[in-house]
């Protein structure tokens, strides 16, 4: 089982990639049965009497026909039944999918962003982090908060490595988030 939000939702898609795959092999099958259940055999103009040997083959080749009819009947329930199960699987991923969603949405509640706050060091620690954090707060006038309202601070590796030499942005994130609502004031502008 896969140890992170992102590991989960990889293993999520993968399941549900599979789901579809077998859905659409299930189809084929389901197609290939029907076409070959519906050929009807070429019946060419017969003699009105039939001898005894006519009469043992034609009920030969109809009680095959009947095996056959009573084969695609229950093969089409079966498939009835595992398409069913599969629609019940792919709807548990994405019940899934959405608790990782809400799960990732509220753990972010506690968290604020911080771009273009250059590292005190190369090697920083998190705790240079939280102080460097309390001490911008504090340039901010947003006094409330003190390194025992972060729970963890540390600097994150930029989504596009290619954009312009800035410094990796910082994610803070907060014991309550009533100490990160204090911490965000409406009344001054977040530039760096």
């Amino acid at each position: 089982m896969p140890d992170t939000v992102k590991g989960l939702k990889e293993a999520n898609k993968a399941l549900r990639s599979e789901i579809e795959e077998l859905k659409s092999q299930l189809n084929e099958v389901s197609q290939n049965i029907t076409s070959q259940t519906n050929k009807k055999p070429a019946i060419e103009d017969q003699p009105q009497v039939m001898s005894n040997d006519h009469n043992k083959a034609v009920e030969f080749i109809g009680k095959q026909y009947d095996d056959l009819d009573a084969f695609r009947k229950q093969a089409t329930q079966d498939i009835k039944k595992i398409a069913s199960r599969l629609d019940k699987f792919s709807r548990s991923c994405d019940e899934i999918y959405e608790a990782i969603e809400a799960i990732e949405t509220y753990s972010y509640q506690y968290n604020i962003k911080i771009v273009g706050l250059p590292p005190v060091n190369d090697k920083e620690s998190s705790d240079v982090t939280a102080a460097l954090c309390v001490k911008l707060f504090s340039a901010l006038r947003v006094n409330d908060v003190s390194l025992q309202d972060i729970d963890t601070a540390h600097h994150v590796p930029k989504r596009n490595r290619n954009s312009p030499a800035s410094p990796d942005p910082i994610i803070c994130k907060f014991v309550r988030r009533l100490v990160k609502t204090k911490s965000w004031r409406q009344d001054v502008k977040y530039t760096i």
